[in-house]
């Protein structure tokens, strides 16, 4: 594979991409009221431990200043898929309901049909029939469209708290050194995640857990089939380690790092940006992803309609309050309109 020409590898990378997508906490929910695992001891990440990798956003960090880093949500890359698939499997059940009623009365009206009555009972079986695969696609259609843009993290360095814009618009705030960190197994043991977990007094019960940006597939080895725990072609561990030199060590060697952002907390993206977005998540550009996988397609026009029909989160007064820039702020980055 490694002989074949860059155009075949960019043509088949859509496949890891696709195999990136991960729901948990949007979907289902993460478990909680349970006991820390011996694997999340086992895997926690330490914010006063600084680890031999250099340090990546993943093009996830919003906002950076010198009292805040604004994170964006693990499910931001490749939001849209499941808005196009639900709201497409929707309307084909609209369709289908109402082009049977419709040829049904059509039908019964013109005489073409002895037994209407029949008809009608059947149409009414169908229509119940469907009513909850519809319901059910409305429902995941909601958890990427009608809702927000994105669910903004926020790592505040002067206070030491952080933000995290929960999915019903609530905040949670818990201060940095309480977060349990650690690496999880995301899918099937395969992709991990790094999640924060917030635990009860008794130190071992989590009660929420939220998670960064990134994703990983390390095997089913977990992260043991990655040369050792903190090798550069760690990416998971290297985006931690942006975050915790940032609320340990301050912004100042981690601003120049910070070159892709977009002014997702002004506006709502553009198709092409959407575009570009997604398609910068299966490693290619958009333009070779499009005629390798339609599914880059369809998840940019998903995700044109969930941008679309969300709104813009937005921080209570009192987030906002703690994390004023100062005017002569030397660190800022952040996209403009």
């Amino acid at each position: 594979m490694s002989d074949s020409p860059a155009w075949i590898l960019k043509w088949l990378s859509w496949k890891r991409w696709w195999l990136n997508m991960e729901y948990v906490g949007l979907l289902n929910k993460y478990p909680v009221d349970r006991p820390l695992t011996d694997d999340e001891r086992k895997y926690q990440l330490h914010h006063n431990v600084r680890l031999k990798a250099s340090p990546i956003h993943q093009r996830a960090i919003n906002r950076i200043n010198s009292t805040f880093l604004e994170s964006l949500d693990k499910y931001y890359g490749w939001k849209g898929f499941i808005s196009f698939v639900m709201l497409a499997f929707f309307l084909v059940i609209v369709w289908v309901i109402f082009s049977g009623i419709g040829i049904t009365v059509s039908d019964c009206s013109m005489g073409k049909v002895k037994d209407c009555n029949s008809s009608f009972i059947l149409m009414l079986f169908v229509l119940l029939l469907f009513l909850p695969i519809a319901c059910v696609s409305i429902w995941m259609l909601r958890k990427e469209s009608f809702s927000y843009t994105h669910y903004p993290i926020r790592f505040n360095k002067k206070n030491g708290i952080v933000y995290v814009f929960r999915k019903n618009a609530t905040v949670l705030a818990i201060p940095w050194s309480e977060v349990f960190f650690t690496l999880r197994p995301a899918q099937m043991n395969k992709f991990w995640e790094i999640c924060g977990h917030v635990l009860d007094s008794d130190g071992v019960t989590v009660k929420e857990t939220f998670a960064l940006s990134d994703l990983q597939n390390y095997g089913y080895n977990g992260p043991e089939d990655v040369d050792g725990d903190i090798s550069e072609r760690n990416h998971l561990l290297r985006h931690w380690e942006f975050i915790r030199r940032y609320m340990e060590e301050g912004p100042k060697d981690l601003v120049n790092l910070v070159d892709y952002q977009r002014p997702v907390h002004l506006r709502k993206e553009t198709f092409f940006e959407g575009l570009e977005r997604v398609s910068a998540e299966s490693g290619g550009s958009y333009v070779m992803m499009l005629i390798g996988s339609p599914i880059i397609l369809i998840t940019a026009i998903g995700r044109w309609f969930a941008m679309r029909t969300s709104k813009i989160p937005v921080w209570p007064a009192e987030v906002e309050a703690a994390c004023r820039i100062d005017p002569d702020d030397p660190y800022v980055r952040e996209a403009t309109l």
